[in-house]
C-alpha cells in the first residue's frame, strides 16, 4: 500500500455502523412525529353526571414543555446528535410519566386516559430508547 492510498475496510464495519445509525435515527424521527401528533389528540376524558369533556395534552399542564422537548430531540436525531436527543427525550419521558400518573390522582377517579396519553408516553419512550438500538452488536457473523 502506498502512502497516497487510503486503507480499505474489507469487513464492512463502516457500512454496518452507519446502517445502524440511520436505523436509530429513523425510529426516533418516526416516534417524534407520532409524539407531536399525539399532543393534539384527546389526552384525558372527564365524565361527571352523564357529561363528558376531553382535553388534549397541549391544553393540559406540561404539554407545551413536552412539545419543546420532542422538537429538540427530533432536531438532534435529524442532525445525528444522539446524546442530545437522548437527554431531551429522557426528560420528556419523566415529564410525561409524571403527568400520566397524576391524571388519576388529581381527578379523584373521574378522569380517564385517552389515546393521546398513551401515544405521547410511548413516543417519548421509543425516542429515548432509539439511542441504544443496535448497540453491542459488532458483526452478524
Amino acid at each position: 500500500m502506498n502512502n497516497n492510498q487510503m486503507p480499505q475496510n474489507p469487513s464492512g464495519l463502516k457500512e454496518f455502523f452507519l446502517g445502524k445509525q440511520m436505523e436509530r435515527n429513523n425510529i426516533a424521527i418516526i416516534a417524534g412525529v407520532v409524539g407531536l401528533i399525539a399532543l393534539f389528540l384527546p389526552y384525558a376524558t372527564v365524565q361527571v353526571f352523564g357529561f363528558s369533556q376531553s382535553i388534549s395534552y397541549v391544553q393540559a399542564g406540561d404539554g407545551p414543555l413536552v412539545m419543546i422537548l420532542i422538537l429538540i430531540a427530533l432536531g438532534a436525531y435529524i442532525m445525528r446528535r444522539n446524546g442530545i436527543g437522548f437527554i431531551a427525550s429522557a426528560i420528556g419521558v419523566l415529564v410525561c410519566l409524571i403527568d400520566f400518573m397524576s391524571i388519576l390522582e388529581d381527578s379523584y377517579g373521574m378522569a380517564s386516559h385517552s389515546i393521546g396519553a398513551y401515544l405521547s408516553l410511548f413516543a417519548v419512550i421509543v425516542m429515548a430508547a432509539a439511542a441504544f438500538i443496535g448497540r453491542g452488536k459488532v458483526l452478524n457473523r
